[in-house]
């Protein structure tokens, strides 16, 4: 979260978020399939961010970055 004296204000989510060989949601974890294994992460520039936005004010809450890198929300992001 940002804001300065000049009234700006912000939102950037910061750290390394991993990219998996799957996109597989389960709550559970096989680890010898290989499938969760990282094969990179997501492009700063492409993490959700905003400046000074319309409504004027920014919210959040243990916010899942990974809402924000579905297709659904931002075309062409992974």
């Amino acid at each position: 979260m940002y804001a300065d004296v000049n009234g700006n204000i912000g939102y950037q989510v910061g750290g390394k978020i991993p990219i998996r060989k799957t996109n597989n949601n389960n709550n559970y974890i096989i680890p010898s399939t290989g499938d969760l294994d990282w094969v990179g992460y997501v492009d700063f520039e492409k993490l959700p961010s905003e400046y000074n936005p319309k409504s004027g004010y920014l919210l959040t809450a243990n916010t899942n970055p990974f809402d924000f890198l579905r297709p659904s929300r931002r075309t062409g992001i992974i």
